[in-house]
């Protein structure tokens, strides 16, 4: 259990959780249930609805043992959705003070996080780096994402992270039966 004393409030007791990865998924993806339907064992869903960095951020505060983030959201250059929010890089420092305290308490506790971002393109040039410099600066995370279509093999699409900013380790999610039946692009 980590503990943590800020000025002049009372301490912060914080219990581990039970997981050490996250999965965010889009309600609004084809099929979004059958992606929850097949994360491997061990990986705890959340469904993004609203706000999805609202969502994000007050879920990743209360977690304090995180190794892995994943978002699975429809995606372009420098782009991801997230339930109603789009995040770009046009839009990102609109949420700089979420996305600084998104891996905080990780940190704290010496664990270095990697954010996972699953869909189409969003690493995909000068827009997609820029991106992924800028959210990786912002949440300390290692970053990897996808500079392909994200998703079913027969509509041109795959489940690779082509693109990496600082360290971060590589897990897949999705059971592999999944991932090959998965019939939509991210």
């Amino acid at each position: 259990m980590c503990i943590f004393q800020f000025m002049s409030t009372p301490t912060l007791a914080l219990e581990p959780c039970r997981t050490s990865t996250l999965a965010f998924i889009d309600s609004g993806l084809k099929d979004y249930r059958k992606l929850i339907e097949g994360l491997e064992p061990g990986v705890r869903a959340i469904v993004l609805q609203g706000d999805g960095v609202e969502q994000i951020t007050s879920t990743l505060l209360t977690n304090t043992c995180l190794e892995s983030v994943h978002l699975l959201a429809s995606g372009s250059p420098g782009c991801i959705r997230l339930g109603k929010t789009l995040l770009h890089v046009a839009t990102i420092d609109r949420y700089a003070q979420d996305l600084q305290v998104w891996f905080f308490l990780s940190q704290l506790c010496d664990r270095h996080p990697s954010l996972h971002l699953y869909g189409s393109n969003i690493a995909t040039g000068e827009q997609g780096k820029a991106f992924l410099t800028r959210l990786h600066f912002l949440t300390g995370a290692g970053i990897l994402a996808s500079s392909s279509h994200t998703g079913s093999g027969s509509m041109g699409g795959n489940w690779d992270l082509e693109q990496q900013i600082g360290p971060a380790s590589r897990r897949n999610i999705l059971k592999p039966e999944v991932m090959a039946s998965y019939r939509g692009l991210l």
